[in-house]
């Protein structure tokens, strides 16, 4: 029986596109087009900085610069996540001992980690060497794992979690809240920290049953000895939110917008080799 196909010129274009990207993505380190931008995560009990979330921008030599969702799946897809996975680290693990050395106070970094990565065999000594080589305390760092990609029925992925945390450093769960499924693999996994999806924080002003399951997490996560962070809080009503619900931190762009090392550095009060500043503080940019 005769079978016809039709031609589709823009779904040649797309795939050359990509593919396209996907070359100019390989030399991105060597050509030192990745940079880190640091959001800073506040108590919200006190408005002091706790610790700054480490995001990657792509300067593109042509289209600008380039948000994580425009090329990581692409780095997924063809494992350029490895080494862009350990530059990202090495960076912000150096970055930060450099503020900490400035700092009375210490200070954490979170960083993003893909399931590519977390399952690469060698990525608990790859960590540690990272570590080792920065001058950065285990617990200062803080892993941030997809809700989607890890909390799911598998043994390795849990036994690389559990081994990460035997090294000491802090785990977290992003997104938490986009799939209710995963809150019966909650407790058995070695996490420290649960983020409550942004989609989440958004609506929960405006969908009481979002507000209920947000409640519902903040609860859950207290009980399992767990810190709890609202993200994406870009109001002051959410804010207000996130506080009665007992939440323990928070970042957004109603507290602190991503910044770039030096702008982290005048927020610290950090004025270079030497400098030291006192703990600093978020609350008036929300007051």
């Amino acid at each position: 029986k005769s079978r016809f196909a039709v031609f589709d010129p823009s779904m040649t274009a797309e795939l050359s596109e990509r593919q396209q990207l996907r070359d100019e993505l390989s030399g991105a380190i060597s050509r030192s087009e990745l940079s880190l931008r640091y959001q800073p995560i506040s108590d919200l009990r006190t408005g002091q900085m706790l610790g700054l979330e480490a995001l990657l921008r792509w300067q593109h030599p042509t289209r600008g610069e380039l948000a994580p969702a425009a090329f990581l799946p692409l780095a997924e897809e063809s494992g350029l996540i490895v080494p862009i996975g350990r530059w990202v680290l090495n960076e912000a693990c150096r970055q930060a001992q450099a503020w900490r050395a400035d700092r009375d106070r210490p200070l954490t970094v979170s960083v993003n980690v893909s399931i590519g990565q977390l399952l690469q065999p060698d990525f608990v000594e790859d960590v540690a060497g990272i570590l080792s080589g920065a001058g950065l305390p285990p617990d200062a760092l803080i892993l941030e794992f997809s809700e989607a990609q890890v909390m799911i029925e598998d043994a390795t992925i849990a036994s690389r979690l559990r081994e990460l945390k035997r090294s000491g450093v802090s785990l977290a769960i992003d997104g938490f809240g986009n799939g209710f499924s995963s809150l019966r693999y909650l407790g058995r996994f070695p996490v420290d920290i649960i983020k409550i999806a942004r989609p989440l924080v958004a609506t929960m002003g405006r969908t009481p049953q979002d507000a209920r399951i947000a409640e519902a997490i903040v609860a859950l996560g207290h009980s399992l000895r767990l810190q709890v962070v609202a993200e994406g809080i870009e109001d002051p009503s959410q804010l207000e939110r996130v506080r009665s619900m007992d939440c323990d931190r928070a970042q957004g762009f109603f507290l602190a917008r991503p910044l770039d090392a030096a702008g982290i550095g005048r927020l610290l009060g950090v004025g270079g080799v030497g400098a030291r500043g006192g703990a600093a503080s978020v609350a008036s940019v929300a007051a």
